[in-house]
């Protein structure tokens, strides 16, 4: 196997061939994916002249808060829902004057203070007071605004000093928590803590901010080294980055916490796999299987291996598993199709292509094998040539589909279209050189 083909399986994140990423623990009920300008500055300055709010509200808190050791800062985000946008605007209007009130009414001591610190997000610091003491106001506000919980605000808390966070950082904390109190959905409180951060560095990973997401999980561990999950997932965007003694210090750590943690154990495996080890992968992935019976992406990497170590027979076994467990895989009855054109067994291997392609109609190497198979079984070959030429324009830069492609031409006496395919074929790399030489000689003998 080639190296750049090793790292394949961390380069995907389809199950069917990559790592597992753990994510937070928690389900979101209400995410706000929106932002609205429910809080304006206009409306702002209109409703409050004795306040300034043209500089950015975090400059002018943290010039506030410059001699200050310690605070809290409270995040206050309206929640969604019907009457969020009232057709005349005054009753929103209402709703966020009634909210301001409530938050201004708590910053009455010398150096606390508050302003928007984004368009849906009101914010308050308080010197000398905690994050604890910000729930506690949090909750105040909540029930001063809607006693019966009609309309509801979601708070985020955080304090100064806080490990190795500055002060500006506070702020982002709490920020982040009111992202946190999101998955709790409307009405909710959260400190920040180390979910919080887990939370935040799984979204900078689904943005493709790897490195991001290494410094949020890096840091919920700083608050809970034990947290399995964003073990699990910072050893993942190490393996990304092909950091592979981080990466498996990550798992094996997982793994000393939770002895039969199914991701940690499949993810060693897939290091091994990426760095040319199949063997120990092999042994890995049975440890998998010894846990958790029925677990795809193991049957799925080990039917992989199997088949790169030229024995199709154990491949088949484990595919058969694999599609068992996961019906709807494609690329798993894609494999399963290659072993049975290995091992001989035609009807097997079309049905399992058929499936793949039932499933993904533009998978090119199921369509291309399927039009091999009809021409090798002799059975239809104008539905052959077809699913070759699909397969091709699919998937142009395959030599394998371009070479199946000119031996259908050829079967079909058309030479030209053939030598054609068959010259991309070796242009790309596959061996067509022998059935070049073989058409242009028998062309050459018989020049009619």
């Amino acid at each position: 196997m080639m190296d750049s083909d090793r790292r394949v399986p961390f380069k995907e994140k389809t199950a069917s061939g990559a790592f597992l990423f753990s994510g937070s623990d928690l389900s979101a009920k209400t995410v706000w994916k929106e932002t609205k300008d429910a809080i304006g500055a206009p409306f702002l300055k209109a409703a409050f002249p004795e306040k300034a709010f043209g500089a950015p509200f975090l400059e002018y808190a943290l010039n506030c808060l410059k001699k200050v050791r310690k605070f809290g800062v409270l995040m206050i985000r309206p929640d969604p829902g019907e009457e969020d946008a009232p057709e005349d605007g005054v009753e929103g209007d209402g709703r966020v004057k009634d909210l301001v009130n409530a938050l201004k009414a708590l910053c009455r001591d010398p150096g606390s203070g508050w302003g928007p610190y984004e368009p849906d997000i009101l914010c308050g610091f308080f010197p000398d007071k905690t994050d604890q003491d910000c729930m506690e106001m949090g909750r105040a506000i909540q029930d001063r605004l809607h006693p019966e919980g009609a309309v509801t605000v979601s708070i985020g808390c955080a304090r100064h000093p806080m490990i190795h966070f500055s002060k500006a950082q506070a702020f982002e904390n709490a920020r982040k928590a009111i992202d946190h109190a999101a998955f709790f959905g409307p009405g909710s409180r959260v400190v920040f803590d180390a979910v919080s951060l887990n939370i935040s560095g799984d979204n900078r990973y689904q943005e493709g901010d790897i490195p991001g997401a290494v410094r949020e999980y890096r840091s919920a561990l700083r608050l809970d080294p034990t947290d399995v999950n964003v073990l699990n997932s910072l050893g993942v965007c190490y393996a990304i980055q092909e950091d592979w003694t981080r990466a498996v210090e990550c798992f094996e750590t997982a793994l000393w916490l939770a002895p039969h943690e199914v991701m940690a154990v499949y993810n060693l495996a897939l290091v091994d796999q990426a760095r040319g080890e199949p063997d120990r992968a092999l042994e890995r992935y049975r440890e998998v299987l010894d846990i958790q019976q029925d677990h795809f992406e193991s049957l799925f990497q080990m039917g992989r291996l199997y088949l790169e170590k030229k024995e199709p027979g154990k491949a088949e076994a484990c595919f058969q598993k694999a599609v068992s467990v996961r019906p709807g895989s494609g690329p798993a009855h894609r494999y399963l199709g290659e072993c049975g054109m290995l091992l001989g067994k035609a009807q097997d291997a079309i049905r399992a292509f058929k499936k793949a392609v039932k499933i993904n109609p533009n998978d090119a190497a199921s369509l291309s094998a399927l039009g091999s198979l009809f021409n090798e079984i002799g059975e239809n070959p104008e539905v052959a040539l077809a699913f070759c030429e699909q397969s091709v324009k699919i998937a142009p830069e395959e030599g394998l589909y371009r070479y199946r492609l000119g031996v259908l031409y050829h079967r079909h006496d058309r030479i030209l279209e053939a030598e054609k395919a068959l010259g991309e074929a070796q242009r790309l790399g596959y061996e067509a050189q022998a059935l070049i030489d073989e058409i242009r000689k028998a062309r050459e003998g018989n020049p009619s």
